[in-house]
């Protein structure tokens, strides 16, 4: 099992082993999180490795989730990049949702945050197939 530095030496778990995570990756993802999520456990809802490669199942599962989430990716070069949605994705409509707690990343081959702009709201989005984070000239 994996852990997450939250606060000053304060470990919160995930509660399912990740593939994508680094040994320090955790601890850079959660430093970024909201101070309400600090001692929350992370449970791992889609893997293309248990789950298979099924954009269906990752979106009724993204569906499922009953709160904030972590999506990670990555890419056939190695790349390992992501998201962090404030709210569940179970939007009904097809509109853009969220706030300014919302952020892109990076993981590999560097950590990088990239935060909302605050020049928009559109931080995040699902839709029968597909799921959006982020979008216009913010």
């Amino acid at each position: 099992s994996s852990g997450i530095n939250a606060e000053y030496g304060e470990e919160i778990e995930l509660m399912d082993d990740s593939r994508l995570f680094g040994p320090e990756d955790p601890k850079k993802l959660t430093d970024n999180l909201p101070a309400r999520l600090y001692g929350c456990k992370w449970k791992l809802i889609y893997s293309t490795f248990q789950h298979g490669i099924s954009s269906s199942t990752l979106l009724r599962a993204s569906r499922e989730c009953g709160g904030s989430s972590i999506l990670i990716i990555k890419d056939y070069n190695g790349y390992v990049f992501g998201a962090f949605a404030s709210h569940p994705w179970n939007n009904p409509e097809p509109k853009f949702y969220g706030n300014g707690e919302c952020f892109l990343f990076t993981l590999h081959p560097e950590f990088v945050v990239y935060r909302w702009t605050s020049k928009n709201l559109y931080c995040q989005m699902i839709e029968t197939n597909r799921i959006n984070k982020g979008g216009g000239s913010g």
